[in-house]
């Protein structure tokens, strides 16, 4: 069996990483945006999406923010950004008839950001 190496890897830091269950981050093709689910406080439901960008690839993250504007009271997760980075889709278990619905949405993440309360 071939051991893997992993080249380039670096700690996120503590903005994004928490005691909390953090996981399934989707990284901007520009590598100044980072979605994760996390169940942190301050979220809607049990596992939110939460966004944390940065100024530019090798600059530290920034404290992240829950995107209010996609969460809902149920668990949400597994975002995964289109590209040209205006898609987001994830999945969530919003009572909508089914146990969980994959959603698409268009965004603007610089736009969500500010819906979120934390402008850019």
């Amino acid at each position: 069996m071939r051991h893997l190496r992993l080249v380039g890897a670096r700690e996120s830091g503590t903005a994004i990483n928490s005691s909390f269950f953090d996981s399934a981050a989707a990284l901007s093709t520009k590598r100044t945006q980072s979605l994760f689910v996390s169940a942190r406080p301050g979220g809607l439901g049990s596992n939110d999406i939460w966004v944390s960008q940065r100024r530019c690839a090798d600059c530290p993250w920034e404290d992240p923010t829950n995107l209010t504007v996609v969460n809902s009271t149920t668990a949400d997760g597994g975002p995964s950004l289109s590209a040209d980075g205006h898609l987001l889709f994830f999945h969530s278990f919003r009572p909508v008839g089914m146990a969980a619905v994959t959603s698409g949405c268009r965004v603007e993440l610089t736009r969500m950001m500010t819906s979120a309360g934390k402008p850019r």
